[in-house]
């Protein structure tokens, strides 16, 4: 008798032993899927890096408010490759926020995007992230 009652309270522990591992399993899983969607957050995020636009410019404007030091490219009607979220009033626009960039680096792009400009060349800007802010300047005849 004792030893059936044992045998009962052996084999209760076995299920209750069972029913926490599914307990775990289900949890574990659940975890597992949770980081799974945050990494293709993460990573679907990073694909929206790409140009800003390609094409001539229209014109360069250099803002030194207090809430607001920038600079801004405006590309001409014709311009490729364009990035919908970077159209403000019908034309394609790139940003240099100083605060992202060092001065010889803001100073070197505005450089090349004002040589450019006067030239008649086409410019490709490129962003890092999914905004419009300016991370790559490249002055070219083709896309490439």
């Amino acid at each position: 008798m004792i030893n059936a009652v044992l045998g009962v309270a052996w084999y209760a522990r076995i299920i209750d032993c069972n029913a926490m591992s599914q307990k775990f399993i289900y949890m574990y899983r659940k975890i597992i899927k949770k980081f799974i969607c945050f990494f293709s957050l993460v990573f679907s995020m990073s694909l929206f890096a790409g140009d800003v636009a390609f094409g001539t410019l229209k014109g360069i404007k250099l803002y030194d408010f207090s809430n607001n030091k920038s600079i801004r490219i405006y590309f001409n009607a014709d311009a490729t490759k364009v990035n919908e979220n970077c159209i403000h009033g019908g034309t394609a626009v790139a940003i240099i926020s100083k605060v992202n960039h060092d001065e010889p680096t803001v100073n070197r792009m505005l450089s090349m995007l004002l040589s450019a400009q006067m030239s008649g060349k086409k410019v490709r800007i490129h962003s890092e992230g999914a905004g419009c802010e300016v991370d790559f300047v490249a002055v070219q005849e083709t896309y490439f």
